[in-house]
């Protein structure tokens, strides 16, 4: 889910309560967008240090990438309102354009065709809930 909210950064865990919330869309409400905007960066810093630790463990080139954008205070058209967050149906450049980070490698990854070891599946209550968690699910 990160680095977008919750902000799990127990530093900046407080934004998370005084935001005001619509919808998936979010406002400042009792805190400054400055603050939204540093605690969505130390969400990235975590990812960031996570993703180091992974390519530490990861042979050939890897790709590291997003599902989508968010908006960190950027006007919208035609109501020319700030919008934070992200919410269903919103096309705009900063929810669709996403990084593209590619780390080279000089070693080529083998993959192998083989079965799962094991079996796996989630009930239709544990998927809809893991959905909801990542904000896909109202």
């Amino acid at each position: 889910m990160t680095p977008h909210r919750p902000f799990i950064a127990p530093e900046m865990r407080h934004v998370e309560g005084e935001l005001g919330h619509w919808r998936g869309m979010i406002w400042p409400g009792e805190t400054t967008a400055e603050e939204i905007r540093r605690a969505y960066e130390r969400n990235l810093q975590l990812v960031l240090e996570d993703v180091a630790e992974l390519l530490e463990h990861v042979e050939g080139r890897v790709i590291v990438t997003a599902d989508h954008g968010e908006l960190l205070g950027e006007r919208l058209r035609p109501v020319p309102v700030r919008c934070y967050g992200h919410f269903p149906s919103l096309y705009v450049p900063e929810l669709v354009e996403v990084p593209w980070v590619e780390v080279p490698s000089d070693e080529r990854r083998r993959i192998v065709s083989e079965l799962p070891a094991e079996e796996f599946s989630v009930d239709e209550a544990e998927r809809t809930e893991r959905l909801r968690a990542l904000g896909y699910v109202g």
